[in-house]
């Protein structure tokens, strides 16, 4: 925004409208976060506080993501169990890692446990003829990793679901409608 034109775009102003080479065309690299939701921030505020409120609003997402996960997951969650996930997923080295160095698309990984607990829920949806909302949710959460950048997580991330669908379909396979179902409607 400081130079009033699409950011991480192949012709920057502070360039002088030579192509830049450190960065790729925002076509050729769709890790780059100009679709964010949260890019308006950095056009209300200085970039310290944008990136501080940045991080502060994917960690709240994030905690949400984690309540829903393990309400889906166990039936109930304590303090203490949130607490324990939250420790454990958002202060590992992958996270932490990609965050302290500066790479932004790392910020969906916050979203990750929402779009998870939304899918688990939509599992546990009874009938197959109706569209489940959590799937609906999943499929939104989903959308907005696209958007911000963090398209080789949303790759990792299908594969995992992939994968958890057909075992799922593998141990029930009564449920496999209902599997089916949530898969494409999450995918749509």
């Amino acid at each position: 925004f400081e130079f009033g034109e699409v950011p991480y775009f192949a012709w920057q102003g502070r360039h002088k409208g030579h192509r830049n080479t450190a960065f790729d065309t925002f076509f050729a690299n769709p890790e780059t976060p100009a679709l964010s939701p949260t890019l308006p921030l950095y056009r209300l505020l200085d970039h310290e506080q944008a990136s501080r409120l940045d991080r502060q609003i994917r960690l709240l997402i994030g905690i949400i993501g984690a309540y829903v996960l393990l309400l889906a997951w166990l039936g109930a969650v304590s303090l203490w169990t949130l607490l324990a996930f939250c420790l454990l997923y958002f202060a590992n080295g992958a996270i932490a890692g990609h965050s302290l160095v500066g790479h932004g698309m790392a910020g969906g990984l916050f979203a990750l446990p929402l779009a998870l607990g939304l899918f688990l829920k939509a599992l546990q949806h009874p009938e197959w003829r109706r569209v489940p909302p959590a799937a609906v949710g999943c499929g939104a959460v989903l959308a907005v990793l696209v958007y911000d950048g963090a398209s080789h997580f949303l790759t990792h991330f299908l594969l995992f679901l992939t994968l958890y669908a057909i075992l799922a379909c593998a141990i029930s396979p009564a449920k496999s409608r209902v599997i089916l179902v949530t898969g494409l409607v999450t995918l749509a």
